[in-house]
């Protein structure tokens, strides 16, 4: 059920039509005339559905979404009014659960919006949480797919949740309570992945004290997960196939049929299609096994995931109120987690195991990064590589990640800058990360006429931030949404002492 439906918009008749409709449920609708007022709703209500009126906030929404992304990241952002020739950029619509284009009356708003919901209910329910579009839109192909016994295919990169996904799929089926089996195969040895998958006979082999079955037996009735299915190797590949096609086989060693009423779900972190290309994977076999194929998207793709993710593992590890700083916050969305979920999920294990004061800093988070970055550059990899391009490689990613940095504090000014023109020219109040109140024309400078550089208006912000904070350098950085390096460097670069 929606609680909450808080409407940003000038146009009282689309919220009154859409009370009307909403009513009906249970759910109370709000409407705020500003962004202000919009930030002021959301702290007073539980997380909750927000729907953007882009007729009368396109200026204001990058800067709105920021902030609800880091303040307020439980609540799912909708916007309605939207242009239909593609103004958005990705970045911008990567934010918003859905959009709906000028013209979409209350009414079919209201209802897709409540069909959306539902969708990602049924997702929490089964412990995968978010509210991303990619999110979304495998919510629906999971509630899709789990109405039948059709195979899919699972695609995405590695800790994504592709076993998630595969369990949803089969708790929401009519073989929930049956078994659900799943198989690594690309961590069984090459050797006896045919016998763990078919069961074999007494005496089959070396060892074969006696009758064993196979992964197939144990879950018949109900489904086996194949990940990493694009491990296995060709002749492994032509018995799966005939499983698929006769849901049949026999056990290694056995002259016997036995037959099976088992759905199979498989994943691969790899392009199987290109396999089928490259002779490595049997092309008949990929298409018995993408009937249905399904993404994981990979958490950088998804960055308003994060926070609900990373809250849900907290809650399963600790029973007291863990505390995160907004500079921490800042820190955890613009990470890549090139290990996607499973690495969120170490980052919250290896956090929790040490903290002690109910609270995730941002050095807490600077120094798993930086830990991960030493890791990453210590692993022998082979790689193909000569020693001087994998230098190249590390420096090069050292400067994108510097560059990143600085892109990252010059964003925060801009919109601090903004800010501050907005409540001057309307008299409200924005938020944004940073303190409204800190002044970007002090900072020991008197200096205020209209060419003020990028820079100037940096080093102004960091020395008006350190004021604040009576020097402490740590709270500095946080107050900025910044790590403790790159203030550091950026206080060596304007000599501020």
């Amino acid at each position: 059920m929606i609680e909450y439906i808080i409407v940003l918009s000038e146009e009282s008749e689309f919220t009154d039509e859409l009370e009307e409709f909403a009513i009906e449920d249970g759910t109370t609708v709000l409407q705020s005339a500003s962004s202000s007022e919009l930030i002021g709703a959301l702290g007073q209500v539980p997380p909750s559905v927000i729907l953007l009126d882009f007729a009368c906030c396109s200026g204001d929404i990058v800067p709105l979404l920021r902030t609800v992304s880091r303040q307020y990241y439980d609540s799912r952002v909708y916007v309605f009014n939207a242009p239909s020739n593609g103004k958005f950029n990705e970045s911008t619509r990567k934010h918003l659960t859905g959009t709906y284009e000028t013209g979409s009356k209350p009414e079919i708003i209201y209802g897709k919006i409540k069909e959306n919901e539902s969708l990602l209910d049924m997702l929490r329910e089964q412990d995968i949480f978010g509210h991303s579009p990619a999110l979304l839109q495998a919510a629906r192909t999971i509630s899709q797919v789990s109405k039948s016994d059709v195979t899919v295919l699972i695609g995405g990169e590695s800790g994504t949740g592709k076993e998630l996904y595969a369990r949803a799929i089969h708790n929401l089926s009519s073989r929930a309570g049956r078994p659900f089996i799943p198989v690594n195969c690309g961590a069984i040895a090459e050797g006896i992945l045919e016998s763990e998958l078919f069961g074999h006979e007494k005496g089959a082999y070396t060892g074969a004290a006696s009758r064993r079955q196979g992964f197939f037996e144990q879950a018949n009735g109900g489904t086996i997960f194949l990940d990493e299915i694009g491990e296995i190797k060709p002749e492994v590949q032509v018995r799966l196939l005939r499983v698929l096609e006769q849901r049949a086989f026999m056990r290694v060693g056995g002259t016997e049929q036995i037959s099976v009423d088992v759905r199979v779900i498989a994943a691969s972190n790899r392009d199987l299609r290109s396999m089928t290309h490259d002779g490595e994977f049997r092309e008949d076999l990929f298409y018995r096994l993408s009937v249905v194929s399904l993404i994981a998207a990979p958490l950088r793709e998804r960055a308003v995931d994060i926070m609900p993710i990373l809250k849900y593992f907290i809650a399963q590890r600790s029973s007291s109120n863990i505390r995160i700083e907004p500079g921490a916050v800042e820190m955890l969305l613009r990470y890549s987690w090139p290990g996607n979920i499973r690495e969120l999920r170490n980052f919250v294990d290896a956090t929790l195991a040490t903290e002690t004061g109910g609270v995730i800093t941002s050095d807490d988070v600077s120094e798993y990064i930086d830990r991960q970055s030493r890791t990453s550059r210590q692993l022998p990899v082979a790689s193909g590589h000569t020693r001087e391009t994998i230098d190249s490689q590390l420096i090069y990613q050292a400067l994108l990640k510097l560059a990143q940095e600085v892109a990252g504090l010059k964003d925060i000014i801009l919109e601090q800058v903004d800010a501050v023109k907005h409540a001057n020219n309307i008299g409200g109040v924005h938020h944004t990360g940073l303190d409204p109140s800190m002044d970007l024309g002090s900072a020991g400078d008197s200096s205020t006429n209209g060419d003020t550089t990028i820079a100037e208006m940096e080093r102004r912000m960091i020395v008006s931030a350190l004021n604040r904070v009576g020097g402490n350098r740590r709270k500095a950085a946080e107050m900025l949404g910044i790590g403790q390096r790159t203030l550091y460097r950026k206080l060596k670069q304007y000599g501020i002492k």
